[in-house]
């Protein structure tokens, strides 16, 4: 009946509710010094506990070799970035004195993926567009057509990284950043165009604007020439 045996207790049976599956490595202290140990993360490896190094060198074969990848629920793989925001919502969680909670992690996680999936995806748009045209187009359906291709492909590069995107939000938002990086790049289109033109038209008339300062045309019956 006593509280801290039942506190203790709890703390044992949520170890075991939740990695029903246990390896469990004991490490010595990484050194014996107080003053290194306040600072251990600047220490280098020389002047750490050899018995220590060792069981690290281990425990990290043991993880590399036998364990699976981190999964979270719906079966969502978690990368090295993702653990490292995981990591950094949990640590920040627990140093403001709140218990981390799984599924605020995840929604910190997916907002953050899904973030970086987006910025991909958009850059992938706007370099497959500079690749496949050269500005002016000839038509204005050549720049339909290949910006309808880039934008599919743009798509499946968020979806391929994003997860949880709940109700299409950033999906939402991506189309309409791929819809003004099409206004953009109809804009440049149009600019270009217009310059090409005129260049042409310049070439085209430069005979007959070196006529006209010569005064070819200013004889009876210049207008017919």
């Amino acid at each position: 009946e006593n509280p801290n045996v039942q506190a203790s207790n709890h703390a044992r049976e949520s170890i075991r509710n939740f990695f029903p599956s246990r390896k469990c490595f004991v490490f010595d202290r990484p050194a014996n010094d107080k003053n290194l140990l306040v600072n251990i993360e600047n220490v280098p490896e020389d002047q750490l506990n050899p018995k220590f190094l060792e069981q690290t060198k281990s425990f990290c074969s043991y993880v590399f070799t036998r364990e699976k990848s981190k999964t979270l629920r719906e079966g969502i793989v978690v990368t090295g970035n993702r653990l490292g925001a995981l990591v950094e919502t949990y640590v920040k969680a627990i140093n403001s004195g709140e218990g981390p909670c799984l599924e605020n992690a995840v929604s910190t996680l997916a907002q953050c993926e899904n973030t970086m999936a987006l910025q991909k995806a958009a850059d992938h748009y706007s370099e497959q567009m500079v690749q496949r045209m050269q500005l002016p187009t000839d038509t204005l359906q050549v720049l339909l057509d290949v910006h309808a291709a880039c934008e599919k492909e743009a798509i499946s590069v968020f979806m391929e990284r994003s997860f949880r995107d709940e109700d299409g939000k950033f999906q939402k938002q991506l189309v309409k950043t791929i819809q003004n990086k099409k206004e953009d790049f109809l804009l440049k289109n149009e600019e270009e165009s217009d310059r090409h033109c005129q260049k042409e038209l310049n070439l085209l008339s430069k005979e007959l604007m070196e006529s006209i300062s010569a005064g070819s045309f200013c004889v009876p019956g210049g207008h017919q020439l």
